[in-house]
């Protein structure tokens, strides 16, 4: 389950000016294979072309957002007169009034440049004066009851084998002094720690979902490599998931 759905989210960010067709052409290139339970079992085209095509038609290039909308004063625990002693404080842009999450929201995926991405969005709320802010790490379906019109939702993604490597070595070899030996890594990446999830379609497609993702609903490990269900509909979600972010951040490791 560390295919991620392939490099297609690492792609996402390779063209600024996309063009929305339809995913039908990219699906063309599927094959079914077999049948289980009802349920169709697909394999796709995944060489760097394929996916390249299909990263093509799922881009979108993200507009410029206004930040009257999202630059709000959000609650704090304590009551201080100083602005800048809000803006020190641990943000909370939850508003308990309206039990809505507001304010500038990032998504703080593990291990895709987290910590650099939390920095960012704490220097842009501190340059504009803006309290309502989450930078911590909580998983996209935290969000679900946003105010539609005051919030901005970011996130960020990293080409999947380097995130789950990344998050092996310090997360569970580094830390435990273990020598990074091909079975040991292989072992550490089969944890849900460094991100192995069931069949939910990858640890970023997971960790970025707005909606809980089911269980076994996008991928069967004893189908090995083939995908449930038309490629299609598994294009179609990911579109949905870019399509709810104002902003989605590609890491490149140099």
């Amino acid at each position: 389950d560390t295919q991620e759905l392939w490099p297609i989210f690492a792609g996402l960010g390779s063209s600024t000016t996309a063009t929305r067709s339809s995913t039908a052409s990219s699906a063309s290139s599927s094959e079914k294979i077999i049948s289980v339970n009802g349920t169709d079992y697909f394999r796709v085209c995944l060489p760097d072309p394929c996916m390249d095509q299909v990263a093509s038609q799922l881009a979108r290039p993200f507009s410029t957002q206004s930040k009257d909308g999202w630059c709000i004063e959000g609650q704090t625990k304590t009551q201080q007169q100083s602005s800048d002693n809000v803006l020190s404080l641990s943000r909370n842009a939850f508003n308990d009034n309206t039990h809505q999450w507001q304010g500038l929201l990032l998504v703080k995926v593990p291990k895709a440049a987290s910590s650099t991405c939390a920095g960012v969005v704490l220097r842009i709320a501190r340059q504009q004066q803006c309290t309502a802010l989450q930078w911590q790490h909580k998983e996209g379906f935290h969000f679900q009851n946003r105010s539609q019109q005051h919030h901005f939702l970011v996130g960020s993604i990293r080409q999947p084998a380097q995130r789950a490597f990344s998050s092996v070595w310090f997360f569970q070899l580094a830390p435990l002094n273990i020598t990074p030996t091909d079975e040991n890594v292989i072992r550490a990446l089969n944890t849900r720690r460094a991100g192995k999830t069931v069949g939910k379609g990858g640890y970023q497609y997971n960790y970025l979902s707005i909606e809980r993702v089911i269980r076994k609903s996008l991928w069967d490990a004893e189908q090995g490599d083939l995908i449930m269900n038309h490629p299609s509909r598994l294009y179609q979600r990911i579109q949905q998931l870019i399509n709810t972010y104002h902003f989605i951040i590609v890491i490149e490791r140099m």
